[in-house]
């Protein structure tokens, strides 16, 4: 028994150590990719072969009897994927031990727990550490080792330095995977911010019909308040008018004009003049000499005295024979002047006479036809000196 023992385990260490052999023998030939392919040839086809080959042939005119069913497919929003390719499949050398295993890739628990680690550390609301922007909606890859980057920024790092090392922890052969956690929170943020842009929006409308609404208790803002009011009502009449700008501009300046004038004659229409102010106007108007009406050029109650003519002496023919002719001097009636000057006078005694605060005189009847017939001037002016005035009547 003893004897036949050491024979089997010498047997046995042989066999061993040519498996080793053979094992480490193989696993060279695939890490170095000396080994020929076992199997057909892929030869690829040419454009003749293809198309032989394609035997579904489609009409060019779609008549629309197939329609196309749509695909159901994950958004690539919500789309996570590893990026890494899936390893080889492990030599008889690596699983007898006698080469290191290549690391296997994370499960999807795994992932979930690296994700949830960097989420605490709210690594995805942070700008990336390579670029210092934010994520938005760029492609975002999370790292085995819980760290977060730009994708294009993480390929940019590693063609630059030639391994593949972390950027933060400096941990090798990492794993990685395409997340979407800084699009989310970057949908959320604009979304908070439409949302607020909004309702501030509602609230100043809100505040501004409020305060056009309600006057304000302060004398200066309520001032300003109706100010407002008054030219928003101006403006919208103006809108609302189809006129002549350029007309309205020249009816506002003649409307000035006229409250002007009639400040300025204030005093002139409507203060009461003394008793004396009249005898000195009168006493202006006796100076003129005026003793005509301006209006019917008739007498304002001064007539004629006398209603004869006295005519020089005139040699007067004399049919008499009579050798002792004379000259003789005589006055002569004339009785139709006569007849005027008292159809005169008594229509001047008719009419009565007024004296107006610009020292001017007319006859009343005139002077209130005159106004009668005056449609251009909103209030009565002197026919003379177109100045506002106030009358009194006055007799001779």
């Amino acid at each position: 028994m003893d004897r036949r023992q050491p024979r089997t385990n010498t047997k046995d260490s042989r066999n061993l150590t040519c498996l080793t052999a053979v094992a480490l023998q193989d696993h060279l030939v695939k890490s170095l990719g000396l080994g020929k392919p076992i199997g057909p040839r892929n030869i690829g086809l040419g454009p003749a072969a293809r198309s032989r080959s394609n035997k579904n042939v489609r009409s060019v005119i779609d008549t629309g009897r197939y329609k196309p069913k749509p695909n159901r497919t994950v958004s690539a929003e919500d789309e996570e994927y590893v990026l890494d390719p899936k390893p080889a499949q492990m030599t008889l050398a690596q699983k007898m031990g006698l080469v290191a295993a290549p690391q296997q890739p994370l499960t999807e628990n795994e992932w979930a727990n690296v994700k949830l680690k960097s989420n605490n550390r709210e690594d995805s609301a942070m700008p990336c550490v390579i670029c210092k922007e934010d994520f938005r909606t760029e492609e975002q890859v999370l790292l085995s080792c819980t760290h977060v980057f730009h994708k294009t920024c993480l390929q940019a790092f590693e063609r630059f330095t030639g391994r593949k090392s972390c950027p933060m922890c400096r941990k090798e052969q990492y794993q990685t995977r395409v997340i979407h956690e800084g699009s989310k929170l970057h949908r959320i943020k604009c979304a908070v911010r439409i949302q607020s842009a909004w309702r501030g929006y509602v609230v100043r409308c809100w505040y501004m019909k409020l305060r056009d609404s309600v006057p304000p208790k302060d004398d200066k803002l309520r001032k300003k308040y109706y100010e407002e009011k008054l030219e928003k009502i101006t403006d919208r009449i103006v809108k609302s008018c189809d006129f002549n700008v350029n007309f309205f501009l020249t009816e506002m300046d003649r409307s000035l004009e006229e409250s002007r004038e009639v400040f300025r004659n204030f005093d002139a229409l409507y203060k009461e003049i003394s008793d004396a102010e009249w005898e000195s106007i009168q006493l202006k108007a006796v100076e003129r000499g005026e003793v005509d009406c301006p209006i019917c050029l008739s007498g304002l109650g001064l007539g004629l005295e006398s209603g004869t003519v006295s005519t020089t002496d005139k040699q007067k023919p004399s049919r008499c024979k009579a050798p002792h002719s004379r000259h003789v001097s005589t006055e002569w009636p004339a009785p139709k002047i006569n007849q005027k000057c008292e159809r005169k006078k008594s229509a001047a005694k008719q009419r009565h006479t007024v004296l107006l605060s610009c020292s001017h005189m007319f006859h009343e009847i005139c002077l209130m036809t005159f106004e009668e017939l005056d449609f251009s001037q909103s209030r009565h002016i002197c026919p003379v000196c177109r100045s506002p005035y106030q009358r009194k009547s006055i007799s001779f």
